[in-house]
């Protein structure tokens, strides 16, 4: 199947792609849970169009996404890149698998700016180092590290109204988050 997939990397559409795959018989398959982590490697490194990518990730399972590092960056660039509606958890286990802050950081950035839902922000938050926890407490006034990843993040809360407002002090901005 993974041959199959990558053979047939030139697909354009969801349905392209659907047809050249539904000759297999996928009883058997949940998600990519199935294939060992070189076959997962080879199909998320495929050079696959970004459609084609978010297929791919569609396919796989949260376990698949907790389960290794390499893919949980691998689908957050597909999603900062061109974010598509995708199961919320498989966003929030690869922010949850992701070491680099940055990345880390720049996809839940992303995903804010995608959902309304506070309680799916609360959780991005707390999937954050420690410092970044009280942002979604009440009446507090965190502090966090000024750099243009940290600025567009808090942008993205201050835009949901998830936050009160921000400003910038010297190298810490200041975030006045809600009272009620």
């Amino acid at each position: 199947l993974v041959n199959h997939i990558l053979s047939n990397a030139s697909a354009s559409t969801l349905k392209e792609i659907a047809d050249s795959i539904s000759k297999y018989d996928f009883s058997g398959l949940k998600g990519l849970k199935d294939f060992d982590d070189k076959e997962i490697q080879r199909l998320l490194n495929g050079g696959f169009s970004t459609l084609q990518m978010q297929c791919i990730i569609d396919l796989c399972d949260i376990q698949t996404i907790s389960d290794s590092e390499a893919n949980s960056t691998i689908i957050a660039e597909v999603y900062m890149g061109t974010p598509w509606k995708v199961d919320p958890d498989k966003i929030l286990a690869a922010a949850g698998n992701i070491s680099e802050l940055e990345i880390q950081i720049k996809l839940l950035t992303t995903f804010i700016k995608e959902n309304n839902n506070n309680e799916l922000i609360t959780q991005c938050i707390t999937l954050l180092p420690e410092e970044y926890h009280s942002i979604a407490d009440k009446r507090r006034q965190p502090k966090i590290v000024n750099n243009d990843s940290n600025l567009e993040f808090i942008k993205a809360l201050n835009a949901k109204s998830y936050i009160s407002s921000y400003n910038i002090k010297d190298d810490k901005i200041h975030v006045v988050t809600k009272y009620n």
